[in-house]
Formats: structure tokens, sequence, C-alpha cells
């Protein structure tokens, strides 16, 4: 039995956080002690299971710092700090900055941080904690973050199995070990290349959308009425600039040329895989969806299993499309299940693909045939026990064991498949791996202004190009190229929340502020004021008064003012997973019934439904496009419903009570998502 090849590609990236020499974010240490090094490490265990890991060079470029001692962030500065002389505004930022982390995984586990926690959030704690308990919370965000192979090191265990009553000596071990870990990573991942486990891609420098370098226009072939800078904002010469770079990095750090890439958020369009063939790479990857849009989602979806070659006006390109459920349940849904039953589901999915392409296309197809299964390398693991060991470690263990599948790197894998099958194409719809367009990045009029200050600061810098010192040009451009990195426009959507998100804000405006420094012009005054609102959205808010809503399925705002709101946009982070249909949800009550409008992003398909689990599935209403149903076992009196422009419906307030449990999931055939993402909303009415 020929097997499916199944090609693993993990994007591992960070933006540059460095301003005024510091890094003003911890990401990149404190990801590379929890999941760059330990997700390598744990292959060497499974030498038949076969990797991509995708590298930025702005997250690389960062690590290096760090290992050389030249830069460290603010987060390290506060935990290298005397913990007997730290000022109320030091408590106060340790405070604010040490519990930034999942809260069921990396907090709740350990007695001592817990206890902490609890007590942080209580009045007056700056003034309560005593000189131990800031050392102990000194150790323990640090601790905390170290990946579970990591934290086997004699010296961490030891640590761990302490657990309180932290000495300085053993804070400053903490620390050297952690620079020890991160001065690990590019040299395991080196082995495991030689050893032809692995395979390294790349993207562009600074993360940028290179579509929307090139033209931020291209955000129309998808969204025609989407927003968007006027005039645009159009320097392919930057694109093409960071695209060479990365190459040249990559080339520098492991001594080859890289053969495929990973476009930042999986974005293409034609003009950016046209610089992307003039450097040199073979392979690029983006998201089905992509190639649905491209192709009038007039073809087999199952052709998104066979590489694609695209003719470009300066050369051919082999494009492999992500499969954005089987790569989506990694990183949103298995994190709730059992490891070995997580595992097994997973495989026998991708025994079941195989199936499929054999029976539309014949056996002889499976060799033509690949998964891409592309995701986040590093967000997704928090939301794991044990940071995901446990399923990775049983994940690897049935695929070693699998006849009917086989790892493959990506370069492998197109090796070995060709391009029979599908058709050449040499134009693609503009688009990224989130809902096949750009609005994420450029969709709102917080991400409009952020283009357009980017804009207006580029034309100045070459404006004084023959005004200005060769090395104040290229520190201007280097700003430059850092500002049209991906991660400051992604926090500019609304959708998105984050305890610091603001700080993505200060960074970018800091950076344009550089450039003009560096130019010989007083920045603009907007720069020194926040862009937008930032106004941060709440996933929960509780009823204000009774309501007494007609039972319509339309969107009559009046009768709902008083209501409670879930919001389901302001539960979005870091990471995005197709299924994402929920707009929100009103409720509220009168003395009698419980109301609901369930509103979704657009009108549910016949094979779409919205699910509300009641305290802890007792009671389960399921909603779809023609009718709403209540799955239990008792007896209740009727259910009201009316779907038209959205879906309303009342139940008796007795049947849950006053005060009750809800989790909500949203189920499409290409992937579910869970509101909130770990938990329940803890509703009172």
């Amino acid at each position: 039995m020929t097997p499916l090849k199944i090609a693993f590609l993990w994007h591992q990236h960070q933006p540059y956080y460095k301003i005024e020499g510091e890094f003003f974010l911890p990401w990149v240490r404190l990801h590379g002690i929890k999941d760059y090094l330990d997700i390598i490490l744990l292959l060497f265990d499974y030498p038949e299971v076969k990797q991509t890991f995708n590298l930025v060079p702005s997250l690389m470029m960062q690590i290096d710092e760090y290992v050389s001692g030249d830069t460290e962030d603010k987060i390290q500065r506060l935990t290298n700090l005397d913990h007997s002389n730290l000022s109320s505004d030091e408590k106060t930022e340790i405070l604010q900055s040490f519990f930034i982390c999942n809260e069921e995984n990396m907090i709740t586990p350990y007695p001592r941080y817990s206890e902490i926690f609890n007590r942080s959030r209580k009045e007056n704690s700056v003034e309560t904690f005593t000189d131990q308990d800031w050392l102990d919370l000194q150790v323990w965000y640090n601790l905390t973050w170290f990946g579970p192979i990591s934290r086997q090191r004699p010296e961490i265990r030891r640590l761990f199995n302490k657990g309180r009553n932290f000495t300085t000596v053993e804070k400053q071990m903490m620390m050297e070990i952690q620079n020890d870990i991160l001065s690990s990573i590019m040299p395991s991942m080196k082995r495991l290349q030689n050893l032809g486990q692995i395979e390294l891609s790349v993207s562009s420098l600074y993360h940028p959308i290179l579509p929307l370098l090139c033209n931020s226009n291209s955000a129309l072939e998808a969204m025609p009425g989407n927003k968007v800078p006027n005039p645009p904002f159009s320097f392919p010469e930057d694109a093409e600039y960071q695209l060479e770079q990365s190459v040249n990095f990559y080339k520098q750090n492991f001594d080859c040329k890289p053969q495929g890439m990973w476009p930042s958020e999986g974005s293409i369009s034609d003009e950016a895989i046209d610089l992307i063939v003039k450097s040199g790479i073979k392979w690029i990857a983006t998201d089905e969806q992509v190639m649905m849009e491209t192709l009038n989602n007039s073809v087999n979806r199952l052709e998104r299993f066979f590489p694609r070659k695209f003719n470009s006006k300066s050369g051919d390109i082999t494009i492999l499309f992500r499969d954005h459920f089987l790569s989506d349940i990694i990183g949103f849904n298995y994190s709730r299940w059992d490891a070995k039953d997580a595992a097994t589901d997973f495989i026998n999915r991708l025994k079941y693909v195989r199936w499929e392409i054999s029976s539309q296309y014949g056996e002889d197809s499976i060799k033509n045939a690949v998964v891409p299964i592309i995701l986040d390398g590093e967000n997704c693991w928090e939301f794991f026990k044990e940071n995901g060991k446990p399923f990775l470690e049983e994940l690897y263990k049935q695929f070693s064991e699998c006849s009917e599948l086989k790892t493959v790197t990506v370069s492998e894998a197109i090796l070995e498949a060709g391009t029979a099958y599908v058709e050449p194409i040499s134009h693609v719809r503009a688009g990224s791996w989130i809902n096949a367009n750009f609005h994420i990045w450029i969709g709102q009029d917080e991400h409009v202004k952020a283009w357009e200050m980017l804009r207006e600061a580029r034309i100045a810098v070459e404006e004084r190009k023959d005004l200005i010192t060769s090395d104040a040009y290229d520190k201007a451009m280097k700003e430059i190229y850092i500002s049209e990195g991906s991660d400051w426009f992604w926090w500019y959507c609304d959708s998105h929340q984050a305890p610091n998100k603001k700080d993505f804000d200060v960074i970018y405006r800091k950076h344009l502020v550089n450039i003009y420094n560096l130019i010989g012009i007083n920045p603009p005054e907007i720069l020194n004021y926040p862009i937008g609102a930032n106004i941060e959205r709440k996933a929960l808010k509780m009823p204000e008064s009774e309501i007494n809503p007609a039972i319509n399925g339309l969107k009559e705002d009046i009768l709902w003012v008083g209501a409670g709101v879930i919001d389901a946009g302001a539960g979005m982070d870091a990471m995005h997973s197709s299924g994402e249909i929920l707009d929100k949800i009103l409720f509220g009550t009168n003395n009698n019934k419980i109301f609901f409008r369930v509103d979704s992003k657009r009108k549910l398909r016949a094979d779409e439904t919205v699910i509300l689990n009641f305290n802890s599935n007792k009671y389960k209403i399921v909603i779809s496009n023609e009718s709403v149903t209540l799955d239990t076992q008792a007896e209740i009196s009727e259910l009201m419903y009316s779907i038209a422009e959205t879906c309303t419906f009342s139940i008796d307030r007795n049947l849950i009570g006053k005060e009750f449990e809800l989790s909500i999931k949203t189920k499409i055939p290409d992937g579910e998502v869970f509101y909130p993402r770990q938990g329940y909303f803890p509703i009172k009415v």
C-alpha cells in the first residue's frame, strides 16, 4: 500500500520588539524556553517523523541578541532587579506583567504561584507583599514558561520541586539556563536538518504582508468595498528587499539556500509570487480557500491535496494549499481532548482523506497527493496540558507505526508528488490564510490610518535620501522594514484582544518616530497619540435590565436594550480558526422566559450549526439555518423561535435557572470554534 504523504509545517515567528535598546515584549525569550527548542528536541525520539519548520528572520535575530547578551527584554530587567529594593512603580509593573500567561495550565497547577496570583488581585497588594513574595513571583513567572522537556534539566526540576522561598542565587541560575536554552535552538535545528529529518523554510525578513507592500489595493480583489489607503501604499521594492534579505539570512545561518517559503500569513498575489520566484524560492504555501476563490469554487476540493504549478512572469513555482480543518483542529480543538484520543482521531481523519483521494482519483493518485498541515508553532501549546507534549508524543508514535501514512518535509512532498492531476495556474486571487482576504490587516479605520502614516514616513525617507548620510538612510530604512511587519496591523483589528494589545501600538508609533528622527525631520505630532480608540472589547457583558423582545428573527435593537452580550469577536487573540461565523449573542429575561438572539456574520448554510451548551451539556440548543432544537431529557414547555435576518428564541427561565454556565460551538464542514476557547461563560440573569 502506498502511504499518503503528510507535510507538517510549523510556522514560528515574532515581530521585532526592540525599541530604545530593549525588547519591549518578552515573547521571543519566553516562547524560546517553552516551544522553539522543545518541539525540536522531541523529534530526536521519533526518527521516522519528518517536519518542516518555517522561521522568520526577525525571530532568529532576536534570539541571537539574547544569546550574545546585547539586549534584554523588560520582563528580564524586572526579574533581575533586587527583590528587596523594588520601587513602588517597579512593583506595580511586575504585578501588571507577571501573570500574562494561560491561567489554567501555567498558574493554577502551582500552589505558590496561584497563591501569589490570587493575592495580587486584592487591593493594596503592592503594600502587603513581602520581599519573599516578590522574589518568588520573579522566579515563578519565568519558571512556568519552561517547556516540559527543558524543565527536566536538574537545576530546573530542583526549582519546581522547591516551589517557594527561592533565593537570589537560584533566580540567577534560572536566568542563565534560559540563555543556554536559547543558544541551543539553532544548533539543534541544524542537526536535525543535517540528519534529513526536518526542512527549514523562511518568511520575509520582518514578516510583512507582501501583497500589501506591493500595492495595498490588492486587498480589493477579495473585498471590493474594503477600506484602503488613498493613495495606496505601493512599494514593491520593499517587498523585494525583505525577500532577498530573508534568503541571505538563511544562507548565512544554515549554510545553504532555502527551498521554500511560507509567505507571511499565507498571503499571496500575482505580484508577490513573481518577487518570490525572483528570490530563488521553489515552493510556497497558502490556505485552501485561496485556491477555491482563485478557481471560482469550480473544482473538487480534493484538489487541495495535489501540489499546483504557478507560472509567473519570472518563472515557475509550486504552491501547496493548507488543509485548514485538519490544521485548525490541532490548534484549536485537541487541547480539550485526552492526548491519545486526539492523536487517534487525527490519524483516522487522515486515513479517511486517503480513502477519499483513492476513491475519487484511483489508488495510483496517492503517489501524487500530499496533505499540508500548517499551523502556528508556538501560541497553541499553552492551551494543552504539558504544553502539548503528550499529544505530540502519541501522534508521532502512531505515525511511526502507520503504514497508510508517512510524514515528509515539504520539499520531499513536492519532489515525490510532482504536479499531476491538476492544471497549472498563472493567476491567484490575492488573499491570506484567514478568510482568503486581508481584512485583518487593512480592513478598518485604524488600519488605514496606520498604513497612511507609514506611507508618509516612507515618502519622507525617499525625499531626504540625498540630504542625509548613507548610514542614516540605512537605519531609517531598517525602521521602515520593521514597521512593515504584519503584527502591528494585526492588533489594530478590533476583534483581537490581549493584555498587552496597546503595547503593539506603542512599538509601532515609536518606530515611525525613529524614522523621522533619523532623517532629521520633527516627527508629526499625531505620532504622540494612540492610533484609534484602542478600546478593549469585553467578551461578556451581563444584562442591565429586563427585556421582552418579539421572537421574530429580526435585529430590532431597540427591543434588546439592556440585554447581556457575548461578543464572539472579542475572544480572538494571536490565532484564527476556520469556522468563525458567530458575531454575537444577546440574552436577557423577564419573569418567565430567557430570550436569546444569535447573530452570525452571514446566513448559516445547510451544513452549519451553532450549538449552545448549558451547564456542561445538560441542555443543548442546536441552531441550524432552518430550525432551533433543544436536546434534553427534561420535560419543558414551549420552545419558541424564529429565523429570518437573525435567530431569536426563548425558553423557560426555570429550565436553566437564574445562574448557569454557557459554552458555544460553531460547526462548519471546515472547522469548529469554541467560545470561550476553554471553559464557559458564567451567566447571571
